[in-house]
This record gives structure tokens, C-alpha cells and sequence, in this order.
């Protein structure tokens, strides 16, 4: 009698490759790519729809004359503020918890191996662009979720991350 195995993709039960086998400096670069796209794709359009809309907010208080403000197709109405906030908190833990896997491939970037590691100076610049991108969504986050300042430092996402998890 022959067994009959389902080889579709979503009922596939083999392990993940073990994170060991793949080289230190491609593994940093793999993990600062993800976290640079998912601030980039996710986080920081949120944070420039919530800023402008605290712009256009302004800059209607601020005119003068009795012109009615056109609301923009993109605007974030009044309402729907306290869910984006929400929805900006959600992916600023997804943010910090994917910093910490950068951080942490960063440890092991530092570690001594004997093998080789070609792409190791192109890993490190790429990371210290990344901490400089990680550090500017942080201020704006921070200031939008009113994280107190101490707790922002984007090189230690464990203390941002902390702060979210202990205000939820």
C-alpha cells in the first residue's frame, strides 16, 4: 500500500532552513532589506498620512478668508484618526520586533568565523543606512504615539518595543 503525501504548498511541514546555514553577512543583509521595506511599505506611509493630515489640519485653523477647505481623496477624516493610531502602533511592534532580528544579525556579522564573508562591507553599509532610516521613523512615530524620547533610541528596539507592549 502506498502513502499518499499532499505536496501543495500550504500543507508543507518541513522546517525553515536553519538560520546557522546561512552566512553571517547575507543573513544581515537579508534581515536590513525586510526591515528597510517594511518601513518603507508599511510603516511610513501611515506616519505621512496621519502627518499630513495634522498639516492640512493646521493650515486650515491658520487661513484666513472664507474659502471652504477641499477634502483630498487621500485626507484621513477626524474620525478615523484613533484607528490609525492604533493601526501605526501595531506595525511600529512589528517595526521593533524586525529591528531586533536586524540587531541581532548584526551580532552575528561581529562574531569570529573562519569562513569567508565577501559581502560583509556591503552588509555594514547597508545597516548603518538602515539605522539612520530606523532612527528618523522612530522620531516620528514617537512623537505621533507620544513614546516618551528616552524610550526612542531605534539602535535598542527592545526599549520601544517594551514601551508598546507595556502601554497595551
Amino acid at each position: 500500500m502506498s502513502e499518499h503525501t499532499d505536496t501543495s504548498p500550504h500543507t508543507n511541514t518541513s522546517p525553515p532552513p536553519e538560520v546557522s546555514s546561512t552566512p553571517p553577512d547575507v543573513l544581515l543583509l537579508l534581515r536590513a532589506h525586510a526591515e528597510q521595506h517594511w518601513l518603507s511599505s508599511e510603516v511610513i506611509p501611515v506616519v505621512r498620512q496621519i502627518e499630513n493630515r495634522e498639516l492640512r489640519v493646521e493650515n486650515r485653523e491658520h487661513r484666513d478668508g472664507g474659502h471652504e477647505h477641499l477634502v483630498e481623496p487621500s485626507e484621513l477624516p477626524e474620525e478615523q484618526l484613533p484607528a490609525a493610531l492604533a493601526y501605526l502602533e501595531v506595525i511600529w511592534v512589528e517595526a521593533a520586533r524586525r529591528a531586533l532580528e536586524t540587531e541581532r544579525a548584526r551580532r552575528r556579522l561581529e562574531e569570529p568565523i573562519a569562513a569567508e564573508q565577501p559581502l560583509r562591507a556591503r552588509a555594514n553599509r547597508y545597516h548603518a543606512i538602515l539605522l539612520v532610516l530606523r532612527d528618523t521613523v522612530a522620531r516620528r512615530v514617537g512623537a505621533l504615539l507620544g513614546i516618551p524620547a528616552e524610550t526612542r533610541q531605534p539602535t535598542r528596539p527592545h526599549r520601544v518595543l517594551q514601551h508598546d507592549l507595556s502601554a497595551g
